[in-house]
């Protein structure tokens, strides 16, 4: 697939991508989803695949006055990966804000999505991040 695929809808999407992922069928991998956008495609390549499905919750740090733009992201944790360059242009305080809000929210859509399930055991596994659009490729 190449960047200008056109897509009729997420489950198209998914079921696109599980032709592309087709070496993974029935193996160890597991399709981790970030929710919300790429559950609906993650699911579809899970069940074309034969293999589990999970989450993985991260949050965007999105630039000040350009939240779109993401200068980071973060987990439930709040370990982040950064645009170094652009994390050094941002005001400490306000970024130090972002980040806890951020985690509250991760942590919450983790219990929610996750209730009553168990750890996520990824050791040894392949893993197939799925979402539904990629922009600058952080939250991933």
């Amino acid at each position: 697939m190449s960047s200008s695929t056109i897509f009729k809808d997420r489950i198209d999407a998914g079921k696109k991508l599980a032709v592309v992922l087709s070496d993974f069928k029935n193996t160890d991998a597991i399709v981790l989803a970030l929710p919300r956008g790429g559950v609906v495609v993650a699911k579809e390549v899970a069940y074309e695949l034969g293999l589990p499905l999970d989450i993985i919750v991260t949050r965007k740090i999105g630039a000040p006055g350009n939240d779109e733009y993401a200068i980071g992201v973060i987990d439930i944790t709040g370990a982040g990966v950064w645009n170094e360059a652009e994390r050094a242009y941002v005001d400490t305080k306000w970024l130090d804000q972002k980040i806890e809000s951020e985690k509250k929210e991760a942590m919450r859509r983790f219990e929610t999505y996750r209730k009553g399930m168990g750890a996520l055991n990824i050791k040894n596994k392949t893993i197939i991040i799925v979402d539904d659009g990629i922009a600058t490729g952080l939250t991933m």
